[in-house]
């Protein structure tokens, strides 16, 4: 059945085995619609270099069907951009050179300008006549992100876009991404790094073990597996433990002289807190959101490994 013109990947119980024990991924049936950026996220080894790979047609799936517009991957190669993990520029051309030499073999018209707005999209133009070679990380990755959008792709994969680079060019990957997401270009990200799933993605799939074990906003996440706001209250004298008896109907743990306490209404919790200062003096009051590491821990029980 062809997908609906929104829709731009479809994938249905795609699935990768190696050996016939090993699986590398399992069942992965997802859609992702038009301008979308879709966050694949979870621990090295979870699957998600894999599935682009699937995808994208790197490496052939042990099961399922991958369609993008609506035909098979392998026949919209034209559409189809792909940052590595690898950096595939030449190190003895200059980031000009570079460009010019990969708008050459994709045979891009009008390559003067296309390379102009990529280049200034990912802010290389202070570097234009430097060599590949001599590029710090995160100017090498900006590099990398602009060989792949020279062809103006109507969906982009990026497999870990953010590795090894400093904080200043990770903000300017994100904007760039942004920036073609509301142009329309669907995007497919893979991370294991919470801030860049949760600053780029409209969904994430949470991956472990091979397949998808959570997917929804940030905001679904969060409510799916019912977490709570937090407050950590700092006490001057008094034991943590002597005000528990205030504390029934909450989920709480004390530790010495702080109560960590979950609450759902902010009303009846700022009542508390007034119940608590008539016996203790509360030296510092500290709110937290739950967060998407959050939801990984619920949901896994472990913390996410970096690379």
């Amino acid at each position: 059945m062809t997908p609906p013109p929104e829709v731009v990947l479809q994938t249905s119980h795609l699935g990768k085995t190696y050996d016939q024990s090993i699986h590398a991924v399992k069942d992965l049936s997802i859609t992702v619609k038009r301008g979308e950026v879709f966050g694949f996220l979870g621990p090295n080894g979870a699957g998600k270099s894999t599935s682009i790979a699937m995808m994208i047609g790197l490496i052939r799936s042990s099961s399922g069907s991958v369609t993008i517009d609506g035909k098979e991957s392998n026949q919209q190669k034209g559409i189809i951009g792909y940052i590595p993990q690898k950096l595939i520029f030449y190190e003895h051309l200059t980031v000009q050179e570079n460009l010019e030499l990969f708008a050459e073999m994709l045979e891009i018209s009008q390559q003067a300008p296309r390379i102009t707005e990529v280049m200034q999209l990912l802010q290389l133009e202070e570097i234009r006549d430097r060599r590949a070679g001599k590029l710090s990380g995160g100017q090498a990755r900006r590099l990398n992100v602009a060989l792949a959008l020279l062809h103006t792709p109507r969906i982009l994969f990026a497999d870990e876009p953010s590795a090894g680079m400093d904080p200043q060019s990770r903000n300017i990957l994100w904007q760039s991404i942004r920036t073609i997401a509301d142009q329309g270009v669907t995007i497919i990200l893979t991370t294991h790094l919470m801030e860049t799933a949760a600053a780029l993605s409209d969904r994430i799939a949470i991956m472990d073990h091979g397949q998808i074990v959570a997917l929804g906003t940030v905001d679904e996440l969060i409510q799916s597996v019912g977490l709570q706001k937090s407050i950590a209250i700092e006490l001057a004298t008094t034991s943590a433990e002597e005000l528990t008896p205030l504390l029934e109907g909450y989920q709480y743990t004390c530790h010495d002289n702080i109560l960590e306490i979950q609450f759902k209404e902010e009303l009846r919790i700022g009542e508390l807190i007034q119940q608590l200062e008539q016996q203790a003096q509360i030296t510092r009051l500290e709110f937290r959101e739950p967060t998407l590491e959050d939801v990984f821990i619920h949901i896994t029980g472990s913390q996410l490994r970096e690379a």
